[in-house]
């Protein structure tokens, strides 16, 4: 049962998280699809121009733009996600440890400078930018071009559908700002189900407002790493003002996207080797934090290590309450059997004076064993209740003593030697004490 359970979770744990890769996917080829209807079925041209070579030439370059861009993204992003950013296979060596390296305690080795530990990728990744949660994946040193490219034709993609689909709100909008084209623009599932319109008008109101949502987050994502990149730094170095690794525009370019930099983005097929190896970086600035800097470092590592392993305890409690929950219904069954036995008993002992015993049956002596059987079965039942009430009471102070111990693990120890912090995993607590409440 224990087992089934655990399956069904990490089942569940998989598939949520490939969600947002499916969901992406699917939105992708719906605002292309939508777009190609669009181009050559509802191109917006005059009725006498629709059968004209212009009109030909016009659709064809409409439709192998869209389809460049396609291609562009779904092949940055399949090598995107291909490509492995962390320090698996990796030589980092450990005779000459320089400035800027760390030991990540869940790794238990030493990591080069800007590479950080990823608690949903499990391991160290190299110049670890964040973790894009569209994708499953790490952007690190290795794959930070796909990851830029990807967004740079996203952008360009959605701009276009965004310019194509404005037709889309003009027939919506034709007759005037109404509660009915608000809603079927704000709300068109809730107009769908409603039957205020039909699923045409549905899907085309749903891919043009994704297509205005998407662009405005693609955005947002796109310039923000446009300025990372042009200062040098990466998602988690954004917050300082110190730029210790930026090289120039020109230096960062290269480092980032390869030598070839400048036809790295039309294609993901077009080599551009990068100048280092994402363990050593030129570095043209201080790295020195100041001291309350370097004591927050310190307390984030202990902090992020105390966290993992008090996961781990987390997940061994609850296989450990998961047995406890088992062995308590078999011990109660077998408890409630019991009782039955020992009530059938005692009425049989209850009643046996009432019965009237024929003397020629049997003798005194035959008599007197049946009593002492029963007596012997009789006593047996109650030691063995007696047990299972034993066993029962073990487990409870089991159980207390488990939710003591859950109450008092340590989350940190901070170098200071001020006896480290304490914290109570309240939700654990709850549902422990929930699940053992008689």
């Amino acid at each position: 049962m224990t087992s089934l359970r655990s399956k069904v979770l990490c089942q569940a744990e998989r598939i949520c998280s490939n969600l947002p890769v499916f969901l992406n996917t699917f939105l992708v080829f719906s605002i292309t699809g939508e777009v190609s209807y669009l181009v050559l079925v509802e191109a917006p041209l005059e009725a006498e121009q629709q059968k004209s070579e212009w009109s030909g030439w016009w659709k064809a370059v409409h439709l192998l733009s869209q389809y460049f861009m396609l291609g562009n993204i779904c092949w940055n992003a399949l090598l995107f996600v291909k490509t492995n950013p962390s320090i698996k296979g990796v030589f980092l060596g450990g005779d000459g440890l320089g400035q800027g390296w760390r030991y990540c305690y869940s790794c238990e080795t030493h990591t080069p400078p800007r590479c950080s530990h990823c608690f949903d990728c499990k391991v160290c990744v190299l110049r670890r930018d964040h973790h894009c949660v569209f994708f499953g994946q790490c952007v690190g040193f290795r794959n930070y071009r796909y990851f830029l490219s990807c967004l740079l034709f996203m952008w360009s993609g959605l701009l276009y559908a965004m310019v194509m689909n404005a037709e889309v709100f003009m027939v919506i909008l034709k007759e005037g700002v109404t509660l009915h084209s608000i809603l079927l623009l704000l709300v068109p599932w809730i107009m769908l189900v409603s039957g205020q319109v039909s699923a045409r008008a549905f899907a085309f109101a749903f891919i043009a407002d994704t297509c205005v949502v998407g662009f405005l987050l693609v955005s947002a994502f796109f310039f923000f790493h446009l300025f990372l990149l042009c200062r040098g730094q990466t998602t988690r170095e954004w917050y300082s003002s110190r730029h210790p690794y930026s090289l120039g525009l020109l230096g960062n370019l290269r480092h980032t996207l390869g030598l070839r930099w400048y036809l790295c983005w039309l294609c993901p097929l077009i080599p551009s080797p990068m100048p280092g190896d994402g363990i050593n970086f030129q570095v043209t600035g201080s790295l020195e934090p100041t001291r309350s800097q370097n004591e927050m470092i310190e307390k984030i590592a202990e902090l992020d290590h105390s966290l993992s392993q008090q996961r781990d305890r987390n997940v061994q409690m609850r296989h450990f309450l998961d047995a406890a929950d088992d062995e308590i219904a078999m011990l109660r069954l077998d408890n409630s059997t019991l009782k039955k036995q020992l009530e059938a008993l005692k009425k049989v002992n209850s009643e046996e004076p009432q019965v009237e015993v024929e003397p020629c049956m049997c003798s005194a002596g035959d008599v007197n064993r049946c009593n002492e059987i029963r007596a012997h079965d009789l006593r047996g039942l109650e030691e063995a209740q007696l047990e299972l009430q034993q066993k029962d009471e073990i487990i409870l102070q089991m159980r207390a003593a488990v939710l003591i111990k859950l109450r008092l693990i340590p989350l940190c120890h901070p170098p200071g030697g001020e006896g480290g912090l304490r914290m109570r995993d309240r939700s654990l607590d709850a549902e422990m004490t929930g699940r053992f409440r008689f």
